[in-house]
C-alpha cells in the first residue's frame, strides 16, 4: 500500500445549517441537507477535491449510491462513486471511493469494504480515505489484480483508462422566452412538449402558465437573500433536476426551482417549486383517463425523504378578473395512509397561524399577478406570492404532523 496526503482543509464549508436541531452541510451533488457527521465532513470536503483538484463534472459524482441500483438484494451504498460516459445515454463507474471519519484508521478492512462495492460496480479504480490521508488502487489488466498509485489521476486520465467517452460540451443554458412571444402558440408547443403545460388545460391560461413557468425556470435571475413574509429566505438555488411524491403514491419527475430558507422555528429547509403538465390520455394501461391538467408543486425535502407538500392544479386554483390572474386554495389536503381531511380543518389551523393568507371569502389566497406584465424578481408581486407560497406549504406540513401525532395517541 503506498499512503497518500492529502490536504482537505483548504476546502471550506462555508456554512452549517439547523434542521430538526442537529447541525447540517448542504450537499451540493445531491442539492439536499445533511446531518454533519465527522464522516460527512470528509465526504463534502472530498467533494470540493474533487470538483476543483481532479475536474470531475458535477452531474459525473454519485453519493451515498445504492448498490442494489446495480445488483438486485444488495442492501449497502457506496459513499461517492465517479462515472464517466459508456455512450450519450449511459454511465459507468470509473472510481469507488469509501470515506470515513478522521479518526478511522485506514486498515485492510476498510480496502475489502470498497473492494465489495466494486465487485458490484466494476470500476477500475478504487480508493479510501480519512480526509488526511488517502489510499488509491488501480485494476492492472496484465496481472490481473489492483495496484496502488502513486498519485492521483485527473477525471480524464479515469475516462481515458476505461475507453470511455469525454464529455466536454457543456450543457445549453435555457433562455426564457420574451414577454411578447408568450401569447404565440409556438411557445405554448415548446411548452407542453418540454411537460410543463398540460394539454387538457384552459387555453387562455397559456399565456399566463408560461410566464410563472418561465420566471421560475430562469436560472440566470436569481432571489437575493432576504425575508419575505416572515420567511427568511436564505438562498436562491436556481434549478434542480429531481423528483417528488405525493399521497397517492404518484412521482413528479422534472425541473425544480430550489430555495433554502429558515423557518419560524429557525429550522432550515429546502423549499422546491416546479410547475408540470400531466398526460392527457384516454384508458391508458398507468395512467388510465386523465384531462392533462397542468399543476402546481412546492416540495420540502426532509434529509433522505421528501413529499409535495402542496399540488395544486392550477386550472381550478386560479381566478381571473380582466387583467389580473389569482391563485387560491381551499384547503385541501391529505394525510398519507390517513386520507383526506376536512378542509374547513386545514383553513382554520391556517387562519390561526396566518391570518393574512386568508382571503375574505375565507380561503388561502397564495398571490395575484397582472397578466400584461412579465413575472420576475423586480415584481412586488411574485416575492410576495414566494412568502406565501412557503408559508402555506410549512403551515400544511405542521398540519400533517399534529393530525398524526393525535392518531398516534
Amino acid at each position: 500500500m503506498i499512503l497518500l496526503e492529502i490536504n482537505l482543509e483548504s476546502f471550506i464549508i462555508e456554512r452549517t445549517y439547523i434542521r430538526n436541531g442537529k447541525n447540517c452541510f448542504f450537499d451540493q451533488i445531491r442539492q439536499i441537507l445533511v446531518i454533519a457527521t465527522p464522516e460527512e465532513y470528509v465526504r463534502q470536503k472530498l467533494i470540493c477535491f474533487l470538483l476543483n483538484i481532479l475536474k470531475v463534472p458535477l452531474d459525473k459524482i454519485g453519493v451515498e449510491v445504492p448498490l442494489a441500483h446495480f445488483k438486485r438484494g444488495e442492501k449497502s451504498r457506496a459513499d461517492l462513486v465517479i462515472y464517466g460516459n459508456y455512450d450519450e445515454d449511459n454511465l459507468m463507474p470509473v472510481m469507488v471511493i469509501e470515506c470515513k471519519a478522521p479518526e478511522v484508521f485506514l486498515t485492510d478492512t476498510v480496502y475489502e469494504q470498497v473492494r465489495h462495492y466494486n465487485e458490484i460496480l466494476c470500476s477500475d479504480t478504487i480508493a479510501i480515505t480519512n480526509g488526511s490521508e488517502l489510499l488509491i488502487w488501480s485494476w492492472d489488466e496484465k496481472q490481473k489484480e489492483f495496484l496502488p498509485l502513486l498519485a492521483l489521476p485527473k477525471y480524464i486520465d479515469l475516462v481515458i483508462k476505461q475507453n470511455l467517452l469525454f464529455d466536454y460540451e457543456e450543457q445549453p443554458v435555457w433562455e426564457r422566452p420574451k414577454f411578447s412571444e408568450i401569447f404565440g402558440g409556438e411557445v405554448a408547443n415548446e411548452f407542453i412538449e418540454q411537460g410543463w403545460i398540460g394539454e387538457g388545460i384552459d387555453k387562455t391560461l397559456y399565456p399566463f402558465i408560461i410566464n410563472l413557468a418561465g420566471f421560475l425556470l430562469d436560472d440566470t435571475k436569481k432571489l437575493p437573500p432576504q425575508v419575505l413574509n416572515g420567511i427568511n429566505i436564505i438562498e436562491d438555488g436556481g434549478i434542480r433536476y429531481t423528483s417528488f411524491g405525493n399521497a397517492a403514491g404518484g412521482r413528479w419527475p422534472g425541473y425544480y426551482r430550489y430555495f433554502i430558507i429558515e423557518d419560524g422555528e429557525k429550522n432550515n429547509q429546502i423549499i422546491s417549486l416546479a410547475i408540470m403538465g400531466g398526460i392527457k390520455c384516454e384508458n391508458h394501461p398507468k395512467f388510465r383517463n386523465s384531462p392533462g391538467y397542468t399543476v402546481f408543486i412546492v416540495a420540502i425535502d426532509d434529509f433522505d425523504k421528501s413529499h409535495n407538500s402542496l399540488q395544486l392544479n392550477i386550472d381550478n386554483y386560479t381566478f381571473r378578473q380582466e387583467n389580473t390572474v389569482a391563485i387560491w386554495h381551499d384547503g385541501r389536503l391529505a394525510v398519507g395512509n390517513l386520507g383526506a381531511v376536512k378542509k374547513n380543518e386545514v383553513l382554520d389551523f391556517v387562519k390561526k397561524k396566518a391570518p393574512e393568507l386568508i382571503d375574505e371569502s375565507g380561503k388561502v389566497l397564495l398571490g395575484s399577478f397582472n397578466n400584461l406584465e412579465e413575472i420576475t424578481w423586480e415584481t412586488p408581486e411574485a416575492k410576495e406570492f414566494l412568502g406565501r407560497i412557503v408559508k402555506y406549504a410549512l403551515l400544511r406540513d405542521e398540519f400533517r404532523e399534529s393530525v398524526k401525532s393525535v392518531k398516534n395517541t
